[in-house]
């Protein structure tokens, strides 16, 4: 853990990220109170929608039985404790300080693993950019997935690092297993954290192939961890559809979002194609006499090979998309359909500059430590070929930004070292 000496400053940190969001998620919400909105974003209306149902005993979907598996329940469940049954919307400015506390939990594991890696002083600059990031606070305040997401992605990385450098079997299947559960965790929050286990463990099988064995133990202990929290979900989803579907019955209109004719890498945010594509399958489902499995589960199935088929019809125009999605994800600049306002978009802006350049330059510094510096690139890496296929977005980057404050922060506490060790040496010789 921490040194003693340092515990006062991690405190501070910590209260500032505090202080920090619930200042921000009080300004927030006092801006939506002034212009009589509830919510800035349409996915909010429908978490808090999904609360109220659960709150007030009712099934647990969204507008009506043909969007049971709409969203993954973590955070509609979070959420419920909140709800006023008599005034839904009441306790909003909670949710979001609820938020707030999630933030500054991820702040902390961003310390203790920055810790771990470079030691107190690094830890306490990671601190200071993950407290202070626009970003980073943005996703506490939002009442979006982001919010739990966030921490349960940092535990699931730690646990990971620590499974890695166990040096006992046991103590590595323990490590994994967790690291797995806690992924699952983070999946019902968030369903494209789905992939990311696969896909890290097979960089983790080119980084180490030496460790084949280690790898192998690990992959093996996190799907079990991972399968074990995620039964509940696929056992219910499988009773209503009579299929097994992974995460949601969302993810045929998310790739139809960014796989179709006239697709522009952005998404369109009304998706207002559902409703055709609803048309088609209803006239569909008239002249069949025994439709499969439901409506919501057909429609998704319908959308999926609609993005798949014209995916294959004009992979250049694929291919031109994609470079498009990893530049709207990228940007520095956000563009003014994604955040209103030129200060915040500056903020934006160089929030991410002070925390990426400084990582790739940490990756140079550190890559003799090989995987476990890589790794901390492993989520920008993932996010970046996930919505290089769906859509790009600012918003896709930010948890993989915050990830990248503990590979920023060494450089930093050198930067800072370099400046004002030079100011103490000019004092002392005058």
């Amino acid at each position: 853990m921490f040194p003693i000496r340092s515990i006062h400053v991690f405190s501070a940190i910590l209260l500032v990220a505090l202080a920090a969001r619930c200042g921000a998620a009080y300004w927030w919400q006092e801006r939506l109170d002034r212009q009589d909105q509830h919510f800035a974003f349409g996915d909010s209306e429908s978490y808090w929608t999904l609360a109220t149902q659960i709150a007030r005993g009712l099934p647990y979907e969204y507008g009506g039985p043909d969007a049971k598996i709409f969203r993954v329940p973590i955070y509609p469940l979070m959420i419920a404790p909140w709800i006023d049954v008599d005034d839904p919307y009441r306790n909003i400015l909670a949710v979001r300080w609820m938020g707030c506390l999630l933030g500054t939990l991820a702040v902390a594991g961003v310390m203790y693993y920055a810790h771990l890696l470079f030691g107190r002083t690094a830890a306490a600059w990671a601190g200071i950019l993950a407290a202070l990031h626009p970003g980073a606070i943005s996703m506490s305040i939002l009442v979006l997935s982001e919010a739990p997401f966030v921490p349960m992605m940092v535990a699931n990385l730690l646990l990971w690092r620590l499974a890695f450098n166990a040096t006992r079997l046991r103590s590595v299947g323990w490590w994994s297993s967790a690291a797995g559960a806690i992924a699952a965790v983070a999946v019902l929050a968030r369903p494209s954290w789905l992939l990311f286990a696969p896909f890290t463990c097979l960089l983790q099988f080119l980084f180490v192939p030496s460790q084949y064995r280690k790898n192998a133990s690990m992959a093996l202990a996190m799907l079990i961890g991972f399968v074990v929290v995620m039964s509940p979900w696929w056992a219910r989803s499988y009773q209503i559809t009579g299929h097994f579907v992974l995460t949601t019955l969302q993810v045929g209109p998310s790739m139809y979002d960014g796989l179709h004719p006239g697709a522009t890498g952005a998404s369109d945010t009304g998706m207002s194609f559902n409703s055709d594509f609803a048309k088609q399958q209803r006239l569909h489902d008239a002249q069949t006499a025994d439709p499969d499995s439901t409506f919501e589960y057909r429609l998704n199935q319908r959308m999926s090979q609609a993005a798949k088929t014209w995916a294959l019809e004009n992979p250049a125009e694929v291919l031109r998309l994609a470079v498009v999605k990893v530049g709207r994800t990228w940007r520095p600049w956000p563009s003014a359909d994604e955040i209103p306002g030129f200060t915040i978009r500056f903020a934006s802006a160089a929030g991410m500059v002070i925390v990426v350049v400084p990582a790739l330059i940490g990756l140079w510094q550190h890559r003799r430590r090989g995987w476990e510096v890589w790794m901390l690139w492993a989520p920008a890496i993932y996010f970046t070929c996930l919505h290089a296929v769906f859509i790009g977005s600012m918003r896709y980057r930010l948890p993989a930004v915050l990830i990248l404050t503990i590979l920023a922060a060494p450089v930093w506490a050198d930067w800072m070292n370099r400046i004002f060790g030079r100011r103490s040496g000019n004092a002392a010789a005058t």
